[in-house]
C-alpha cells in the first residue's frame, strides 16, 4: 500500500508494528538466531495484532509477561541473585517471570509466508538508506 489519504490510522500502524517485526528479525539474525519462544513485556505486548505480526515476522511463538513495571522487576532481579537469594538468573526467572507469562500467540501462516518473501526487500532497504542516515547526522 502506498501513503496517500485513503491510508487510515490502522494502516499506519500495522506498518510501524511490521517495521518494528522486521527490524526485531534483523536484529536476531545479526546476533545469530532466533529464540525458540519470544516474551514481550510492557504496554505494546498487550497488542494482539503486534504479538501476531511479530509471531509471523520472527516465526516463533509470542508470550506476554504480564507484570507492572518489567524494568524495575529486572533490575530487582538482578539483585536478588546479586545477594545470593537466588543462585542465577533461571532460578530467579522460574519464581518471578514464569507465573506471570501469559497465553501464546502463534504465527499466522499466511502472514508468516508474506513476510518471508518480504524480508529480503526490508533488508535491502535498510542498507540503501543507511547512507542516506549518515547525511542527516552531517
Amino acid at each position: 500500500m502506498n501513503l496517500s489519504t485513503k491510508v487510515t490510522t490502522l494502516d499506519l500502524m500495522r506498518s510501524v508494528y511490521e517495521g518494528l517485526a522486521m527490524a526485531a528479525r534483523d536484529c536476531y539474525g545479526a546476533i545469530g538466531s532466533i529464540p525458540e519462544e519470544i516474551r514481550m513485556a510492557g504496554g505494546a505486548a498487550r497488542s494482539k495484532a503486534l504479538k501476531t505480526i511479530l509471531a509471523s515476522t520472527l516465526d516463533r511463538p509470542v508470550r506476554e509477561i504480564n507484570r507492572e513495571e518489567a524494568g524495575a522487576a529486572g533490575t530487582a532481579m538482578m539483585a536478588a541473585v546479586a545477594i545470593g537469594r537466588f543462585d542465577d538468573m533461571a532460578d530467579c526467572t522460574r519464581v518471578w517471570v514464569e507465573p506471570t507469562i501469559g497465553d501464546t500467540v502463534r504465527p499466522d501462516d499466511g502472514l508468516a509466508s508474506l513476510y518471508a518473501k518480504t524480508f529480503a526487500t526490508y533488508v535491502e532497504a535498510r542498507k540503501t538508506s543507511q547512507p542516506l542516515w549518515r547525511m542527516f547526522h552531517s
